[in-house]
């Protein structure tokens, strides 16, 4: 076993601390290398300030990989404290609009990230392809990113380099923005000052170039940097020096020429003023900004299907351990997977999570008051919230989702999930494997008389996808049964029911998720 730097060690456990051990130890590799699970091209994807992205392809399973490898042996002590910084920030975040860290691999000289591949390009080349965007789509384009601010803000966590670079579109021809590079982020601490300066020049805040800010106001002001430029083609703040270019900076003056702006609303020129304050005081912050006129107005997010109810219900009724296999699955989904379910869970979550009390009042329109159905589905969330907490995480929406498919259409993620829990590429896990992934938190021994069904000491690939298959054949068959139940579920409370309508919804959800 590679032993970790102290740096790294540490990193590590602060990132299990922020979301749970399952979800980073399931991604953060010491016993194997990056060679085992992928194959590494010389294709460049981009750079950012830490260095080049290369393009990847899984040996086990679909989809698009970027990689961003470190040499640890070049590094000096702050160059790897940095690194150590982006690792526990990265590793932490879990939200559809952050591009996903799918792995880490550690050894004595390299540290790799495998991250979600973004092959739609940067907003930055959209803009130049358009010039400037529509006032309608510059909306748009703001609720996304406002998505993944508002949400590492509301995780402790400020970005300090947001810039057109750094969001990238997930596919060709979409709209769906991520963001990417966490390499100059931290954690911040309260309202305890930063001082150090960071970022692209011409998107930084007044206070940095002060070397004095707090939480998360530079990242506010960056994007009105961005938006200045979406709906302008413009650059607020330029010089012809660095020099002038940051004295324009602090003093927060810009202007908006007639010929750019003269066909623009109130509301966006309000939400702008709003964002380039200099005062970070006065400055709106992310919550704010999401409810915004100018962002209510235009920016929707599409209602959630009935389905959802019955999938949560499932999750509920599986095995703890059943969970976490789930939950280990929903790390290695491909994105034409994820992208059938993200809208849903985006429309349920506040900052990034759903929160207990939300999803209640969901189900209770979503299901006729004082059914015996409304009372399974409470008694559900009371045990995923006694052993969860209040709030859902993006991969725990997923896991939830993903009980209510069949095996054989997840099989890869499944592979992958055990691939999760064998660190050393064994073929198989034993209860110190386990012990060592699933935390404290779980009875082993518990676990072993469940699914070691050979009682053999060690579980298998066929055992575990056995064990699977018991937890989603169990919901698809409680989820098709339940359809059956017409006096438990109705239809959303502003709408007429019409017979057979949920069935029609979960059949075409199944269908539409296992790619039938």
């Amino acid at each position: 076993m590679t032993e970790m730097t102290s740096d790294f060690s540490a990193a590590l456990n602060g990132a299990i601390e922020r979301l749970d051990t399952l979800q980073v130890k399931g991604r953060y590799f010491t016993q194997r290398v990056l060679q085992d699970d992928f194959e590494v091209s010389g294709d460049i994807l981009g750079t950012g300030c830490s260095g080049a992205v290369l393009a990847a392809k899984s040996r086990h399973r679909p989809g698009r990989f970027a990689v961003k490898a470190y040499d640890l042996q070049y590094l000096d002590p702050g160059q790897k404290e940095r690194l150590a910084g982006e690792v526990a920030v990265f590793l932490s975040l879990d939200h559809p609009h952050i591009a996903r860290l799918f792995s880490v691999y550690e050894t004595k000289d390299q540290l790799s990230l495998i991250m979600e591949r973004m092959d739609g390009g940067e907003l930055f080349e959209r803009v130049c392809q358009t010039d400037r965007f529509s006032e309608n789509d510059a909306a748009q384009a703001t609720w996304h990113m406002l998505q993944s601010v508002s949400y590492i803000h509301s995780r402790g966590v400020v970005h300090r380099d947001l810039k057109l670079e750094n969001f990238l579109y997930d596919a060709p021809g979409s709209d769906f923005l991520k963001l990417i590079d966490f390499g100059f982020s931290k954690f911040f601490p309260n309202d305890q000052k930063m001082r150090e300066a960071m970022g692209t020049l011409a998107y930084v805040a007044p206070e940095v170039l002060r070397h004095r800010y707090a939480r998360g106001s530079c990242d506010m002001w960056s994007l009105g940097v961005i938006v200045f430029i979406l709906l302008s083609g413009e650059m607020p703040f330029h010089g012809r020096t660095d020099a002038e270019t940051a004295r324009k900076i602090k003093a927060g003056k810009y202007k908006l020429h007639w010929s750019r702006w003269y066909n623009i609303s109130k509301r966006a020129k309000d939400f702008l003023e709003k964002l380039l304050v200099v005062c970070p005081k006065k400055r709106m912050d992310a919550v704010a900004a999401l409810q915004h006129p100018w962002i209510t107005s235009l920016a929707m997010a599409p209602a959630v299907p009935e389905s959802v109810v019955t999938c949560f219900l499932n999750f509920a009724h599986a095995t703890k351990f059943q969970r976490a296999c789930l939950q280990a699955m929903a790390w290695s989904l491909t994105l034409e997977e994820r992208r059938k379910l993200r809208g849903d869970f985006i429309h349920l979550s506040r900052q990034g999570v759903i929160k207990q009390q939300h999803l209640r009042e969901f189900l209770s329109t979503q299901m006729q008051e004082d059914s015996e159905k409304l009372r399974e589905a409470l008694r559900a969330l009371d045990i995923l919230q006694n052993q969860t907490g209040d709030d859902i995480s993006y991969s725990s929406f997923l896991a939830a989702m993903i009980a209510c498919t069949k095996l054989e259409e997840t099989s890869h993620a499944a592979k992958s999930a055990f691939r999760r829990f064998d660190h050393t590429d064994s073929g198989y896990l034993s209860p110190s494997k386990l012990r060592e992934v699933l935390g404290e938190d779980f009875d082993v021994e518990v676990i072993f008389k469940e699914v070691d069904r050979d009682q053999d000491g060690k579980i298998n690939i066929d055992e575990f996808l056995a064990h699977l298959n018991d937890v989603q054949s169990a919901a698809v068959e409680r989820s098709l049964s339940s359809l059956s139940d017409g006096h438990a579920l109705c239809a959303c409370k502003s709408q007429k029911s019409k017979p057979h309508r949920f069935s029609r919804t979960v059949k075409a959800w199944f269908g539409a998720l296992c790619g039938a």
